[in-house]
Parts: structure tokens; sequence; C-alpha cells
């Protein structure tokens, strides 16, 4: 059959086999693994999704979707080299500590000197983060008080052990301050 006799692809116009023409006998014809493709996709999806038409040309290939998930994981988690920096923007630092107070009402004293001195010996490390830091405790927190107790003490446990995490990072940048 020659393919200027098949009927067009609703989708994209393309000509298709008709559906009596089994989905391996299509395969083996276009040399392709996987017969079904975006113009079965949009044929199904039109038909209501009761059966699975497919076609005669081969189908374009879906982005994979783990190359996001680890191109987004890559992204949201900081590199090592980033970590052995110290901040040069103090904004988020200041963030969090009033997200933690938020979600608290107190920090253990431990706690709040080791950041109280973490925060000190950045500050002293850079003007630029003494500045921003002192800007983001001077805004209002966003958010609110979560509703039920068990949201309220998740985020104070998210809270302490975010600031225990800048402690330690602290540690790393400045080991003379400690």
């Amino acid at each position: 059959m020659d393919s200027s006799q098949l009927p067009p692809c609703s989708a994209c116009d393309q000509p298709v086999a008709p559906s009596w023409i089994s989905a391996q006998q299509q395969a083996v014809a276009i040399n392709k693994p996987d017969p079904v493709g975006r113009h079965e996709r949009a044929r199904l999806k039109k038909a209501g999704g009761s059966r699975i038409i497919t076609t005669s040309h081969s189908p374009k290939p879906e982005p994979a979707t783990h190359g996001r998930l680890l191109l987004a994981a890559m992204l949201i988690t900081p590199s090592l080299y980033a970590s052995e920096q110290p901040p040069t923007d103090g904004h988020m630092y200041a963030v969090r500590y009033q997200q933690a107070k938020l979600a608290c009402g107190s920090l253990p004293d431990d706690l709040e000197a080791d950041y109280a001195k973490a925060m000190q010996l950045a500050k002293d490390a850079s003007p630029e983060f003494a500045e921003t830091y002192s800007k983001g405790l001077a805004a209002k927190p966003r958010g609110q008080k979560p509703a039920t107790l068990e949201e309220q003490e998740a985020q104070c446990n998210e809270g302490q052990v975010s600031l225990r995490v800048t402690v330690k990072l602290a540690r790393l940048w400045f080991p003379g301050g400690w």
C-alpha cells in the first residue's frame, strides 16, 4: 500500500496505516521496537480511551522523566564545592532562622548560641552577608503557624535541623572561629 493511499492522522496529517494492521506487523515494517507513539495517543484520546489504534509511521520518542528528576535533584542539592565556601548572601539564613523561631516559639539555648556565633563569623567574613542578613531579619516573616500540633512539631524539627546543618557548615567554613 502506497503512503499516498493511507488516510491522514487526525493529530499531524501524516499518513497512517489502518487499525487492522497489527502493532507487531507495523513494528517489523518500520523496524522499531515500540510501535505506540504520539499519534496513537492522540487518536486514543480523541476516541475516548477505549482502545489503542496503531499507526504505520515511526513514533516520536517521549522525553525521559528520569532525566528531569536528576536535573532537578542536581539543581536543588548544593555541590560539594558550593558548601566549602562561606556564603555571601545572608537573606536565606535570616529567613531560615525566622521560620524556625516561628514554628518552635523558642529554640534550644545551645542551638541559639551556635547559630548566633556562626552568623557572626559569616558577617565578619563578608560585609555583603552582614547587610543582607540584617535586611532579612528586619523583614516580616512569611507564613503562618501550622494548624495542627503535628504540623507545627514537624516544621519545628525541620527548622532546627536546618539551623544545625548551617552550624556544621560554619564549622567547616571558619575552623579557627570555633
